[in-house]
């Protein structure tokens, strides 16, 4: 079973603890297209990598190894997701949504495996496999576009999907 609601949530800025990198702030810079991965203690950045146009939202995985950026794109509609490996601070690929646009939200699934995005023109929430970068599940949101959210349930197997 899978339950779809619309609400409001946004947040811009990803601290994780990464694995074998330490804490890690990363900051998305619109103008620039890049990624910032700031020590929060010291202030000092560590990388700043290039990513698609206009970045606005990132997730963390769970386990704090992997961050992926959404690319909502500024003047023509992104289509992107950038895939940043946190302890190697590098970009490991990009993940082209294509005919989706616009991706708004995002959000890992517990497996760490899979992110939960929204296509703001197409009004869709896409489940998009980090490992293969292809899409695994499209479904319509009747309207809305806003970030998603993932719950485990009390039932083995199912899943709660939540468009915030």
């Amino acid at each position: 079973m899978r339950l779809i609601i619309s609400l409001f949530l946004s947040i811009n800025l990803f601290w994780t603890a990464a694995q074998a990198g330490g804490d890690v702030l990363i900051v998305l810079n619109k103008a620039e297209a890049s990624a910032w991965l700031i020590d929060p203690t010291s202030g000092k950045t560590h990388k700043k990598l290039s990513v698609g146009e206009g970045p606005h939202e990132a997730a963390v995985s769970p386990d704090g190894r992997t961050a992926v950026a959404r690319n909502y794109g500024s003047r023509w509609a992104g289509n992107t997701l950038t895939v940043i490996d946190i302890p190697s601070r590098s970009v490991t690929k990009t993940i082209d949504i294509s005919p989706y646009s616009r991706p708004h939200g995002i959000q890992f699934f517990p497996d760490g495996k899979h992110v939960l995005i929204t296509s703001e023109t197409g009004q869709k929430l896409l489940k998009i496999s980090i490992e293969s970068g292809k899409i695994a599940s499209v479904f319509d949101t009747g309207g809305g576009s806003h970030p998603p959210a993932t719950a485990r349930t009390g039932w083995p197997g199912r899943e709660l999907w939540i468009n915030l």
